[in-house]
């Protein structure tokens, strides 16, 4: 019996994973993520922008930025690393 493939690279699932890639390799969002590493809520502050501004509410994979499975706590993170 196979055990379902649960490897993210180290994220929580496919969403989060993919997401995070996005504002990682993603040249431009890169660029505009370093502005969040500071803030009290990195991601969210960053979803909302870029949603107002830009309307980008989905990477161009399809995972949504709004997803209720996302970790935000691990997304928040990533940004503070920058």
């Amino acid at each position: 019996m196979t055990t379902p493939d649960t490897d993210f690279n180290g994220w929580q699932n496919w969403e989060t994973c993919n997401v995070a890639e996005s504002l990682t390799t993603n040249y431009p969002l890169y660029c505009i993520a370093q502005g969040y590493t500071r803030y009290r809520t990195p991601y969210l502050s960053l979803r909302a922008d870029l949603a107002k501004t830009f309307n980008f509410l989905k990477t161009k994979d399809g995972a949504d930025l709004w997803d209720d499975v996302l970790d935000i706590d691990a997304l928040d993170d990533m940004l503070r690393e920058l």
